[in-house]
């Protein structure tokens, strides 16, 4: 598992962004990162990632100490798929392949290539094989980007944002394989998501951040109306349809928040 223990982070002469977080990233679970806007979410991410390196605590994967391992092995061991990629003027086929980097030593192998083929297809990428990933819509992009990740075959997978830029029926699609790429592959996973029903649907761990520190952390019972107005600001009623989970906010809440806000910057 990955253990993230009391870390501490800040950008040079800025306000922390990151104060003593603790939590962990399990096999075989769908973690997800929730928040407003600004309260650390991508940082954190990014941290475990390697991105950035916290001034404070540890990180550990499998034991191992985060900065003890070489660039190889922690491609190996975690992917990672940030909210906002860049598109290079490369074919589909090939920027998937790239996720076979960690393990190709000097030409890719007919292994990897059919690898590749079936994450296009699972994907329903296979028609998109020749075409440019800067030519492709953003959502068509974010699953070109997931499957180069899964190419890594990794044991953690840590996903910013990754239904951004995607329709109903995609953001589903994505979720509902995460959920089931958790469980039957044991793949630990922490994604960061804005829309709480999604994540009531499809994680099963969740952590509530709030202020740059954990607000509160644990399974579904973590997520009641009272805890939404504490991190989220707004008051809201869960209730059961179908045997799920929906998280319906109090527009009458909403409204007035938005006319305090206007209220305000008027003033101002």
């Amino acid at each position: 598992m990955i253990c993230i223990d009391s870390i501490s982070f800040s950008f040079e002469c800025s306000h922390t962004v990151l104060e003593q977080i603790s939590c962990q990233i399990e096999p075989g679970h769908c973690l997800a990162i929730l928040g407003n806007n600004g309260v650390g979410k991508s940082t954190l991410l990014k941290c475990i990632a390697r991105i950035y390196r916290p001034q404070q605590g540890r990180i550990t994967i499998n034991g191992a100490e985060l900065n003890s391992l070489s660039n190889r092995q922690l491609a190996q061991l975690l992917a990672y798929v940030p909210q906002h990629s860049n598109a290079p003027h490369m074919m589909v086929f090939d920027a998937v392949l790239l996720g076979r980097r960690p393990y190709i030593q000097w030409d890719s192998t007919s292994r990897d290539r059919q690898i590749v083929s079936a994450l296009l297809e699972q994907f329903q990428l296979t028609s998109y094989s020749a075409r440019y990933l800067n030519a492709l819509s953003g959502g068509e992009r974010q699953k070109v980007f997931l499957a180069r990740a899964m190419a890594q075959q990794p044991q953690f997978l840590l996903l910013d944002e990754p239904t951004n830029n995607l329709d109903p029926r995609n953001q589903h699609e994505i979720l509902r394989y995460l959920q089931e790429l958790a469980r039957q592959q044991q793949i630990g996973i922490a994604v960061v998501l804005h829309d709480l029903n999604l994540a009531i649907r499809y994680c099963d761990r969740f952590v509530l951040m709030k202020d740059a520190a954990i607000y509160r952390q644990g399974g579904p019972e973590i997520i009641t109306p009272q805890t939404i107005k504490d991190v989220y600001g707004i008051s809201a009623e869960i209730i059961e349809h179908q045997g799920a989970r929906l998280i319906v906010p109090q527009m009458d809440h909403i409204t007035k928040a938005a006319d305090d806000a206007k209220t305000t910057a008027n003033h101002h």
